[in-house]
């Protein structure tokens, strides 16, 4: 209870228990909440919640809270959630993606900013150790300016072919890996060049063999975005057999005077070449065993900080509104099959 801020937490599946084993410690752990009552008693008896409830109205209206994490593994009930936290006045942290479309996305901003509510967005591939240490050497301008660059992410999905249940978002939802997946990569490339997109191109589609299993969703997604200068094609696919790397991906940016390279499966998770030095930069990281642990850790101080009236949350839900419409501007391009102006939500 570092923070003496009174918290709970909405959705208790996969995701949350990697935010629970981050940064359970540091607050007063309240009361938790899914529609699956034995989802919410094993996050009582694993992390040590006061109180569980079925219902997020009945908890926001029953708990003295200060900020909520919503964890929720479907996305169709976070427009709801949001608009009950802001009439509560609770400050919600919200996992990717904050919604399901440009309308869902522009009421929860209005909403929070009408209610004096503080929004932000789990998008905490910024806080990765090697990704802002790839930012602060961009912006040092030893290397130069970015002018291309590439972004890879292949895994297999979340479930094997034979024997087990498919996932609910490969068969209930016809989005998917853009914006489950891909809406953290255009988040990080967002911030890395410090710059806003202003078109792409995209392809996005299904392997045969979802297809054949009843599966509805895009599963890969490659896209060509322009930002001022600069250049990335971003590659994310979930029928990658074998091999699977980081769903943070591996990222390369050339610049005028070299290049960075960031890869977390490597020993070496981020290095750089300079060109004038003539010699590999290797900055200095935390091990990659705390990876994940910092970047959330980090997220969620940066929303109590803003709560307690310090700086904007890096990715609150008004910044969060260009990586949507990065997202959504990708799908009209993969449905149109030519470029688009990312614009704006």
């Amino acid at each position: 209870m570092a923070d003496g801020l009174r918290y709970g937490l909405i959705g208790c599946g996969g995701i949350a228990r990697g935010h629970m084993a981050a940064y359970s410690h540091l607050f007063e752990m309240v009361a938790c909440c899914d529609i699956y009552e034995p989802a919410a008693l094993e996050f009582q008896r694993r992390f040590g919640f006061g109180r569980t409830y079925t219902d997020v109205r009945a908890m926001l209206e029953n708990e003295r809270l200060d900020f909520v994490t919503v964890c929720t593994s479907t996305t169709h009930d976070r427009l709801d959630i949001v608009l009950a936290c802001a009439a509560a006045g609770v400050h919600p942290l919200v996992e990717k993606p904050m919604a399901l479309t440009r309308e869902q996305a522009r009421q929860m901003v209005a909403a929070c900013d009408e209610a004096g509510v503080k929004l932000a967005v789990s998008q905490q591939y910024r806080n990765f150790p090697h990704v802002k240490a790839a930012y602060d050497l961009l912006r040092s301008g030893t290397l130069g300016k970015p002018f291309l660059g590439e972004l890879r992410m292949a895994h297999f999905a979340w479930f094997p072919l034979k024997g087990a249940k498919r996932s609910d978002y490969f068969v209930k939802f016809d989005k998917v890996m853009l914006l489950n997946g891909t809406v953290h990569h255009f988040d990080m490339l967002r911030f890395l060049l410090a710059a806003e997109p202003e078109r792409l191109y995209t392809r996005a589609g299904q392997a045969p063999f979802r297809t054949a299993i009843g599966e509805r969703g895009d599963t890969w997604g490659i896209s060509t975005v322009d930002f001022p200068g600069c250049t990335f094609q971003v590659f994310n696919s979930t029928d990658c057999h074998g091999g699977e790397m980081q769903w943070d991906g591996w990222t390369h940016i050339e610049c005028e005077r070299g290049s960075i390279y960031l890869n977390p499966d490597a020993d070496t998770p981020l290095k750089a070449y300079s060109a004038d030095l003539k010699s590999w930069i290797f900055p200095d990281l935390p091990s990659r065993d705390e990876f994940r642990t910092v970047a959330w850790q980090t997220t969620v101080r940066q929303f109590t900080d803003w709560i307690a009236g310090g700086p904007e949350h890096p990715t609150s839900g008004r910044d969060n509104l260009g990586t949507l419409a990065m997202v959504f501007a990708a799908y009209d391009s993969a449905e149109q099959g030519a470029p688009l102006e990312v614009g704006s939500i």
